[in-house]
């Protein structure tokens, strides 16, 4: 009986021992411990869940879209203005009759070829001054006259193309030869308005040197040639 006793207390001490054991490891360790990781994983698992969608949204070509494209829209304020800046110069140009005629033209000798040019600029047609050049082949300045439209028919009604033709009318094509003029043999016989006297007169009438006739509408023609010494341009003989 007493070993029966005892072998009953050891294996409930052995018994309790175990329980102890198992209570201990499965239900104060581990339980407790896979209880506070779960919620610490799932807020982990969470987290990069979240971050994962954030980023793909960002970056998902797909949601990406480009930006809508700026187009400017033309100024028509500078198109219109430019327009307008042109049409009142071509009309002004108009009003102004600005307008310029020249022929090539010999001067002291045949083959010496200068220009006869006739310009003119003003507000008007009629009212414009019309200047007349003769100029040497290098471009200088052998003599001038000036008039007003007006001398060359122009009247208010006139347009640049009248006096255009008008100035191109008042020009001649070529020179005259001076033998066509008549001799100075006496006081009598002097040229009319000549400004050269009988012994220059009668050398350009000599060497049949060019002589310029120049007509003015509302005046004489005034006929000029060049001094044979000096190349001065004179008045050879008005009428």
């Amino acid at each position: 009986m007493r070993a029966l006793k005892v072998s009953t207390i050891v294996f409930a001490i052995v018994t309790i021992i175990g329980v102890a054991v198992i209570m201990g490891r499965f239900v104060f360790k581990l339980g407790p411990a896979r209880i506070g990781e779960e919620p610490q994983m799932a807020g982990i698992e969470a987290e990069i869940a979240s971050t994962n969608s954030v980023t793909d949204q960002a970056f998902d070509p797909a949601q990406m879209l480009p930006p809508s494209p700026v187009i400017e829209q033309p100024n028509t304020a500078i198109a219109t203005s430019s327009a307008s800046q042109e049409a009142m110069a071509s009309a002004q140009a108009s009003s102004n009759c600005a307008v310029s005629v020249a022929k090539p033209i010999s001067i002291n000798d045949w083959n010496n070829k200068g220009s006869v040019s006739a310009s003119a600029e003003g507000n008007d047609c009629q009212s414009a001054i019309i200047r007349i050049e003769i100029k040497s082949n290098q471009g200088k300045s052998l003599f001038t006259m000036s008039a007003p439209a007006r001398d060359f028919g122009m009247s208010a009604n006139s347009n640049v193309d009248n006096l255009r033709n008008a100035l191109n009318n008042a020009l001649p094509n070529s020179a005259v030869r001076a033998n066509a003029y008549p001799k100075w043999e006496n006081d009598e016989s002097k040229p009319f308005g000549t400004e050269f006297d009988k012994a220059t007169y009668e050398k350009i009438r000599a060497q049949s040197a060019p002589v310029i006739c120049l007509k003015l509408p509302s005046a004489p023609q005034t006929c000029i040639a060049a001094n044979p010494e000096t190349g001065d341009i004179r008045t050879f003989s008005r009428g």
